[in-house]
């Protein structure tokens, strides 16, 4: 029992690294388009569409 706990906190430290500048820069990992700024352009727009389909 233990280690399931120790395992779901691991997982939940371990995406808040994963989400924590997605605002800002996309992440390193994603091929192609590592470490490039977005716009607040974008962001706006995307932010415009997750609340239109709430």
């Amino acid at each position: 029992m233990l280690t399931l706990s120790v395992l779901c906190e691991l997982v939940a430290f371990l995406s808040i690294g994963l989400v924590r500048r997605w605002g800002e820069v996309i992440s390193g990992w994603i091929p192609l388009t590592a470490a490039v700024a977005i716009s607040s352009y974008r962001r706006h727009r995307a932010a415009q569409r997750r609340a239109s389909t709430a």
